[in-house]
């Protein structure tokens, strides 16, 4: 994709607020015709760069480390690995940088996509953040508690921007809020829904549904799954959608 603003589809993959029920969101969960594979880029070794965004982070350093570690577990577990069933290329990823941005204005309620861009402009502009050279990087700007988007838990899309050498790429990137509770749970759940799309189809034009039911737009395998549950040393993550198995799978 080289313009996503002018995507179709919902240029976007979103999270909206869980069921916490187990199982899917939407009445069916077989897919015999999907989720299709459009080609497009995956992240087959993601190169994940967390980015605290507002001054409410300074005096957070324990949440920072909990998010982070949740973070580094997601990647290098099976939670990841198991979607080699995509593209037999996907391993394992990591946590390759992690920082506090609190220059300028700290993020509002119902901050928008645009804000976040603003934000990532900003830090390649004053070499805060590498240029987006290496195509399997992906920013993830996470707010602080008590700061959200109504409706919305988490984004994740791409933008196209004009590195030093003249050449334009896209940028990955995503955000994630703390939910509701704004604990650790939920900023880990988010936080793998994002991931996992992020790693399946990142400039959205890799591994997508045609449609799904109760979903409007672009539809990835975190969409229609909405089960959180934790892996085996106690991170929470949320389910995905297996084409092998037709059924949202809890891989450990």
């Amino acid at each position: 994709m080289t313009n996503p603003t002018h995507d179709n589809r919902k240029p976007r993959g979103t999270i909206l607020p869980r069921d916490r029920k187990a199982g899917p969101r939407g009445p069916g969960h077989a897919f015999p015709n999907g989720p299709d594979d459009g080609g497009g880029l995956v992240l087959a070794r993601a190169q994940v760069r967390m980015i605290y965004w507002g001054t409410a982070w300074g005096a957070n350093a324990a949440l920072r480390n909990q998010i982070d570690g949740a973070a580094k577990s997601i990647l290098s577990s099976n939670y990841v690995t198991a979607l080699s069933e995509y593209r037999p290329n996907i391993g394992a990823g990591a946590v390759v940088g992690s920082q506090v941005y609190a220059t300028g204005n700290d993020p509002a309620n119902n901050f928008t996509d645009d804000d976040v861009k603003g934000v990532l402009r900003n830090m390649m502009g004053a070499n805060l953040l590498p240029e987006p050279i290496d195509d399997q990087h992906l920013f993830l700007v996470v707010t602080p508690p008590n700061t959200s988007v109504d409706g919305t838990w988490g984004e994740h899309w791409c933008f196209a921007y004009a590195c030093r050498d003249g050449i334009a790429r896209m940028v990955h990137y995503g955000w994630v809020t703390g939910a509701s509770n704004y604990q650790i749970g939920d900023y880990s759940c988010t936080l793998a829904h994002e991931l996992v799309e992020s790693i399946t189809d990142p400039e959205m034009d890799a591994i997508t549904f045609a449609s799904c039911p109760g979903v409007t737009g672009t539809c990835e395998i975190g969409d229609v799954c909405s089960q959180c549950y934790t892996l085996d040393d106690g991170t929470a993550v949320q389910n995905w959608y297996s084409r092998n198995q037709r059924a949202c799978v809890t891989p450990k």
